[in-house]
């Protein structure tokens, strides 16, 4: 891609602080010969999704903005009484994060969503502080922007069905919504483009309106951690998204995936080679 496209990224859901979330090397726990395979998994797990990010941020190269959409760190993981956590004290991951994600996707621009209150803070709000912590000013609970006179309208929560057949109708009653709203208060543009997350799986609609798409985003938060496995059913989609605009009507969205096999890493194989 040219220079004449501007490059936006979007992630969320990175957790960090779980021992499944997102996490740079000074923080992550290490493979130890006969220890907790358990704890082995989540080890090499955060090895694994850690080299992977840095390896596809590397071929997308510099970005013009970042868009960091809620859920930044994992909170106080009342649902797993805290045992899956790298760290319990929330400042503490919100340190954890700055250095991940910064590490990643160094950005002079970024923009950062509000999570939902059990992972960002029922009391205060720890996406504000990690957005005072890099110096951005571009906090919101809901943002509208645009790149290159593209409109984008990004909030982190997204409701959707719980079986596949339905699992688009959240994204969908957004992007009708955003219509309906936008010609009920004589909004000048609708948004082009509507992000939102929370599901950790990918859906994208294209083609209800002209020249717009609504997407729910992957996350950055591996699998297996207790309250997943124990309620959740179906599949997490692991990865980011890139969004090359040239002006409002020239532009592409790329995903960039996790492969499962690092989601579930072989654990055995991997202490043999320690």
């Amino acid at each position: 891609m040219s220079n004449e496209w501007s490059k936006v990224g979007i992630i969320a859901d990175s957790h960090c602080g779980s021992c499944s979330g997102l996490t740079h090397p000074d923080f992550q726990w290490r493979v130890i010969k006969g220890g907790n395979k358990e704890r082995n998994k989540f080890a090499k797990m955060q090895e694994l999704m850690y080299s992977w990010v840095k390896d596809e941020a590397k071929k997308v190269g510099d970005l013009d903005v970042l868009v960091i959409n809620g859920d930044i760190i994992e909170g106080s993981g009342d649902i797993n009484r805290g045992f899956e956590l790298i760290d319990n004290d929330q400042l503490n991951q919100v340190a954890i994060a700055h250095r991940t994600i910064l590490s990643l996707f160094p950005c002079k621009n970024i923009r950062v969503i509000e999570g939902t209150p059990y992972h960002d803070g029922k009391q205060e709000s720890y996406s504000k502080e990690f957005a005072r912590q890099i110096q951005t000013e571009n906090w919101a609970r809901r943002d509208r922007f645009r790149v290159c006179g593209l409109q984008f309208d990004v909030r982190h929560k997204v409701g959707g069905g719980s079986i596949p057949h339905t699992a688009y109708s959240g994204i969908a009653k957004e992007q009708m919504m955003e219509k309906y709203m936008t010609d009920y208060y004589e909004i000048e543009q609708n948004a082009n483009i509507i992000i939102r997350s929370h599901r950790h799986k990918w859906r994208y609609i294209e083609g209800m309106f002209p020249n717009s798409c609504s997407f729910v985003t992957p996350c950055l938060k591996g699998l297996g951690e207790g309250y997943a496995e124990r309620e959740g059913s179906g599949v997490v989609d692991v990865g980011f998204i890139i969004v090359y605009v040239k002006n409002e009507f020239e532009w592409k969205v790329e995903k960039h995936f996790m492969p499962i096999r690092f989601m579930i890493p072989n654990v055995e194989d991997a202490i043999k080679n320690e």
